[in-house]
């Protein structure tokens, strides 16, 4: 999990309590790893770095980066988008009854569910 999304406000939950939460839903996944490395930089940490930083730890033949629709809208704003995108394979996660993004690069969709749901509303019924 990231410290702190540059382009968000705070997030009510801090960022270890996150991380455990994390850790609880992931449990039973041996495939998935879950790293701590943008919490211990204490700072946004921009995407690329992370995947520089893992690219020299793992050396993985390819590296995939999972974002939402909603980010590929945004992503030219990302910090050295261009290298960014040399460096991983982009799946984006598609949900059903959104606006289709208009992305001029290559990805692969992961079509979602159809379920009226997001991260922001539920911090908005939350109040936060």
């Amino acid at each position: 999990p990231a410290y702190q999304n540059p382009f968000k406000k705070p997030c009510f939950l801090d960022a270890k309590t996150r991380f455990k939460e994390l850790e609880r839903a992931l449990k039973g996944m041996p495939r998935v790893l879950l790293s701590d490395f943008e919490i211990k930089q204490e700072r946004a940490v921009p995407t690329i770095e992370s995947v520089i930083h893992f690219q020299k730890l793992y050396r993985p033949k390819t590296l995939y980066l999972v974002i939402g629709a909603d980010c590929l809208r945004h992503l030219s704003s990302w910090t050295n988008a261009k290298e960014l995108l040399k460096r991983v394979e982009l799946v984006v996660f598609e949900r059903i009854g959104y606006e289709e993004i208009q992305f001029k690069g290559h990805y692969h969709p992961l079509k979602g569910i159809d379920a009226p749901i997001s991260s922001s509303a539920i911090r908005a019924s939350l109040g936060v």
